[in-house]
């Protein structure tokens, strides 16, 4: 084999065995043992979100919300989602993860469809602390969702009521919780 093509061979490998490497998302609804140690540098995020409004002409009600760490090395670490229904419960989630600055930067639905929304919703993991970060509401405008259709974010700070919801979910126990809501860019 010619070095150009095997050059080019080993560098298609790599790709495709890097890629699902890297497009790996860790789910944010963890539990609370999942959430007891904390490394040096992590923190937990509790938040919630809720996805409203609108219709889908085969019925779909799932999206996946994504977020990352914030600049521009986050491409090269693995993606943290949560799974939400429209029109369906709020979902909770408790999450540990590196602190730092990260945001909800993909809202898509899953499966064969190619429906997705970019967004810029950041938030902040403080080391050794649990933040909680608001619950992200997120609503399509009533009629059927096609390419393009807007939706509008905004956030809600119902702290008590997540919390109690994450300790009978999640089987944690949290206290000292800080708020420090995401924000809607």
């Amino acid at each position: 084999m010619q070095p150009e093509l095997r050059t080019c061979a080993r560098a298609t490998l790599i790709s495709l065995i890097l890629t699902p490497l890297l497009a790996c998302a860790t789910g944010m609804k963890m539990t609370a043992k999942d959430v007891q140690t904390l490394g040096p540098d992590e923190g937990v995020i509790l938040g919630s979100v809720r996805i409203e409004g609108g219709s889908d002409i085969l019925g779909r009600t799932s999206w996946e919300l994504f977020a990352a760490k914030a600049g521009w090395m986050s491409s090269l670490i693995p993606d943290y989602s949560v799974k939400a229904s429209r029109n369906g419960e709020e979902v909770i989630f408790l999450t540990k993860m590196p602190a730092g600055s990260y945001h909800f930067y993909k809202l898509s639905q899953p499966g064969f469809s190619t429906a997705e929304a970019n967004i810029e919703v950041p938030f902040e993991v403080q080391a050794h602390r649990t933040v909680y970060i608001g619950r992200l509401v997120i609503a399509f405008p009533s009629g059927l969702i096609a390419v393009g259709t807007g939706i509008h974010m905004h956030v809600e700070d119902v702290m008590q009521t997540s919390v109690d919801r994450a300790e009978k979910e999640h089987g944690a126990a949290l206290s000292d919780v800080v708020t420090d809501l995401m924000t809607v860019n």
